[in-house]
C-alpha cells in the first residue's frame, strides 16, 4: 500500500514518485509525522527508552564537551592566515576552476578537489564552487 501511495505522487513508477515525492517534501512529512507520534508514545510511556523514560540513573553521565579556548582559536586562525598568505594564490584560482569546469561538464570531480586541496584551497573555498552550481543546502521545514 505504501509503494503504490508512492507510485501515485508520481506519473505510476516508483521512480517518478520518490523524485516527485522528494521534491514535495513527502517523505520529510512521513519522518516528521512518525517522529510525531513515536514522541507522544514515549512521553505517555507506551514507549520504553532505556535511561530516558525508564531505567535511569542517578547519576551525572553527560560528556565533556569540547571547548575551544580563545588562543586555541587564534592559533588556528592565525595558521590559516599564514597558509594563505604564503599559498600560490594563481594556482589556488587554478584549481577551483578546473573544479568548476569539472563540475560544469558533468567529470568526476574528485581529481580536481584533490589538485585544490595541493594547491591549499581551503575546504570552504571547495564548497564555495559547489554552491555555486547546486546552491546551499536549506532544510524544507513543514508543518502538518
Amino acid at each position: 500500500a505504501y509503494i503504490e501511495e508512492i507510485r501515485d505522487i508520481g506519473d505510476g513508477s516508483v521512480r517518478d514518485g520518490v523524485l516527485d515525492g522528494i521534491d514535495q517534501g513527502y517523505f520529510h512529512r512521513e519522518i516528521q509525522d512518525a517522529s510525531y507520534e513515536y514522541q507522544k508514545r514515549v512521553d505517555a510511556g507506551k514507549e520504553t527508552v532505556v535511561g530516558v523514560n525508564q531505567y535511569q540513573i542517578d547519576e551525572d553521565t553527560s560528556p565533556d564537551l569540547l571547548k575551544v579556548d580563545k588562543g586555541t582559536q587564534n592559533r588556528q586562525l592565525n595558521r590559516l592566515a599564514a597558509v594563505k598568505g604564503e599559498r600560490d594564490d594563481s594556482a589556488v584560482d587554478a584549481a577551483l576552476d578546473d573544479l568548476d569546469a569539472a563540475i560544469e561538464n558533468d567529470e568526476n570531480v574528485m581529481p580536481s578537489i584533490i589538485d585544490a586541496v595541493k594547491a591549499y584551497a581551503t575546504m570552504g573555498e571547495i564548497m564555495a564552487v559547489f554552491e555555486d552550481h547546486y546552491g546551499a543546502y536549506q532544510e524544507a521545514v513543514g508543518l502538518a
